[in-house]
């Protein structure tokens, strides 16, 4: 199953930005959760923040 949303998130010098999430999860055969894998989308953010947002 994979789940897709935009994250919002305030750097430390206090700007508001966006990125894509994707979650990937895996199930056992129980449907419990046993593997979840998180993809950023970070490139348009980087653009935005002229750099390494964590630097901010």
């Amino acid at each position: 199953m994979i789940k897709h949303f935009t994250y919002h998130w305030a750097v430390k010098d206090g700007r508001n930005t966006t990125f894509e999430v994707c979650d990937v999860f895996e199930f056992n055969e129980k449907n419990l959760i046993t593997k979840e894998t998180i993809l950023y989308d970070t490139y348009q953010l980087r653009i935005d923040m002229n750099g390494n947002p964590l630097d901010y």
